[in-house]
């Protein structure tokens, strides 16, 4: 929320606007956060508390074929004005005229309802959490994944999930406003293609094992055969049967990436990840970025974004963001190059890092939508920084000058070769990222025939 403060306006605060960041108030839990944003979105007037909170927690809408095409739509327009309040949760709300619960999408929390003759309803985690006699019940029931319960107090009735969602996807035509904007990731990759550029991997004469580059990022024989190569061939990440037993990186004798400093030691039995490919029906890594809409308003303009199905991208897919442009004139991309000369030594670090932040800053007043943090020109004389260290700095650079909710930022990384380090450059703000050296390794572990 603090990197939209700078696109965020509101005809009912006005000029006090400003004196409400920021929205989420330190220090509190993640149901106080979520009560923070859905309390602004209420009190602005622009959705009622029962479409608030439909933004904010939609169903599993992506993966169901057969939902309503007007409230898929309804959906699509939500998750391209911000992301979903994602995770085991269950809400209940209220503002004075409605009273309700809401599931989560995966609905790994319980809910039970009770209706009795006497206009009383009971809602609790578990069945008999108040005593009431069997003769008064004239429904009962569980709520479901993604739906909501809501009592109308005004009109003293239960609304219904499907007709409140129905009325409320039919108030605008979103779906027109999301096939007029949404830019889909295959449809740039078709028309850069058509102009005749080479989008597709180039690889180098040099070896697996002479790569002077899988050298300089530090990439390991254990690393590709342990944890590359099964992923490449088994699609998922190698789990060992008792976790992760490396010491902590802050107390380890060995030089470790700055990436290991953001593990935690669990047990990977009694912890098992969620899956997004083998529990498609509920999750998705789909991903809107760039130039975020105004969150307090509901305009045909928010659905101007770019669809990705994953955060991950081809180097063919990099390369076409690269040359975005080409596709869409009104959507200018920039690469800033992220290494820096070997011969400044160490006051080189941080220099370049605020040469970074500078021309992303710059880019941004240039009008440019997509920025790419990109290492591509590590070689004997440049070094590259650490692309969790320039994702993080120019992040928070952006947050700090209001400027981060106005472009998406993508990294170009030699880096990155494990799941773990994916997720910690997402944490710290990437909207997407290219691991291309682990790509260009597996493809010369297929040209080698390893």
């Amino acid at each position: 929320m603090r990197a939209r403060e700078g696109v965020l306006s509101s005809q009912h605060f006005g000029d006090q606007l400003d004196l409400l960041y920021p929205i989420v108030e330190h220090g509190g839990s993640d149901s106080a956060a979520f009560d923070n944003v859905l309390e602004l979105l209420v009190v602005n007037g622009a959705v009622t508390l029962p479409e608030a909170v439909m933004m904010m927690i939609p169903e599993a809408w992506q993966g169901a074929e057969n939902m309503d095409p007007q409230k898929k739509a309804f959906y699509t327009w939500a998750a391209c004005v911000q992301e979903p309040w994602d995770g085991p949760a269950l809400f209940t709300f209220s503002d004075g005229r409605y009273c309700g619960a809401n599931l989560d999408r995966n609905g790994l929390r319980p809910c039970r309802f009770v209706v009795t003759n006497e206009d009383i309803m009971v809602c609790a985690s578990e069945v008999g959490a108040i005593h009431i006699p069997p003769e008064k019940v004239i429904q009962k029931g569980r709520l479901k994944p993604g739906k909501m319960l809501l009592v109308d107090t005004l009109e003293g009735r239960i609304v219904d999930d499907k007709e409140l969602k129905r009325n409320t996807a039919s108030k605008m035509d979103f779906a027109s406003w999301v096939d007029a904007h949404v830019l889909e990731l295959p449809n740039i990759v078709r028309r850069v293609k058509r102009s005749g550029m080479t989008l597709e991997c180039q690889l180098d004469d040099a070896s697996l094992s002479t790569d002077p580059k899988l050298l300089a990022f530090g990439y390991t024989v254990e690393q590709l055969s342990l944890l590359m190569l099964p992923m490449v061939a088994d699609g998922k990440e190698a789990l060992g049967s008792m976790g992760n037993d490396t010491p902590l990186a802050a107390i380890a004798t060995q030089p470790r990436s700055v990436y290991d400093y953001f593990r935690q030691l669990f047990a990977q039995v009694t912890n098992p990840p969620i899956d997004p490919i083998r529990e498609n029906i509920v999750m998705s890594l789909a991903a809107y970025v760039g130039p975020e809409g105004n969150l307090l308003e509901v305009k045909p303009s928010q659905c101007n974004r770019i669809l990705l199905p994953s955060p991950v991208l081809t180097i063919e897919e990099m390369n076409s963001m690269k040359s975005l442009k080409i596709a869409y004139s009104t959507w200018p991309s920039c690469t800033i190059d992220i290494t820096f000369a070997k011969s400044e030594g160490l006051p080189g670090y941080k220099r370049s890092l605020d040469r970074i932040c500078s021309e992303a800053s710059q880019a941004i007043e240039d009008g440019v939508k997509v920025i790419i943090l990109s290492d591509r020109t590590t070689g004997p004389n440049r070094v590259p920084l650490s692309a969790l260290v320039a994702c993080g700095g120019v992040h928070h650079h952006l947050t700090t000058q209001k400027k981060r909710a106005k472009v998406a930022l993508m990294i170009e990384t030699g880096e990155a070769r494990e799941v773990h380090h994916l997720c910690v450059l997402v944490g710290y703000g990437a909207d997407a990222i290219c691991p291309w050296l682990a790509i260009e390794a597996i493809h010369k572990v297929d040209r080698e025939g390893l």
